[in-house]
């Protein structure tokens, strides 16, 4: 076996074991990190779908309060809108007034309202909650990834980058001699 043929074995060799070990730190890293994420953020995912559908629930009845309290206050049916016996405003400011009106009428249903919006809020903070969680936690994770992992991509890098370095000027002192390619006239 001539120098060439062991120099590009060699070079092949090299080549596909810097390869292999990049493609597998790059897998491992990624895919560990990928996951570490996807584990933590399960929980605030779980608060966030909670928290649209306080949303929903508290927005779709309030437009059905809020339109059933217009209908009444077209009536002017006020023996309908169930206010609190020892409410101190007049009949006829309440028809006069419709902001005052509507907050005054149907007491039972508009504190049910105010409970889903209150459980919004609740929501919405526990979500903030997490999140801050979630960035105070895993700052020195995030920090240690992006210190560490692109340095092992860098490194092999330049490992390849040595490789076809070398590659280059072996090929630029190897001499063309044809009596080494005679096996390819012989094919």
């Amino acid at each position: 076996m001539c120098i060439r043929d062991r120099f590009m074995g060699d070079l092949h060799k090299k080549l596909g074991e810097t390869y292999k070990t990049l493609k597998e730190s790059f897998s491992n890293n990624f895919t560990r990190f990928n996951d570490f994420y996807y584990r933590e953020t399960q929980a605030l995912g779980e608060q966030l779908e909670a928290r649209k559908a306080a949303l929903e629930s508290h927005s779709t009845n309030e437009k059905k309060l809020c339109k059933k309290k217009e209908t009444l206050f077209e009536q002017k049916n006020i023996s309908k809108w169930k206010l609190d016996p020892n409410l101190t405003i007049t009949v006829e400011n309440l028809l006069k007034n419709k902001d005052l009106a509507f907050s005054e009428m149907l007491p039972d249903e508009s504190l049910e309202i105010q409970k889903l919006k209150m459980c919004y809020g609740y929501y919405n903070n526990k979500c903030v909650e997490e999140f801050v969680r979630l960035i105070n936690k895993n700052k020195p994770v995030i920090k240690d990834y992006f210190e560490t992992v692109p340095s092992i991509y860098i490194e092999r890098e330049m490992c390849l980058q040595r490789i076809w370095t070398d590659l280059f000027k072996k090929l630029k002192g190897i001499s063309l001699n044809p009596n080494e390619f005679q096996f390819l006239a012989s094919e």
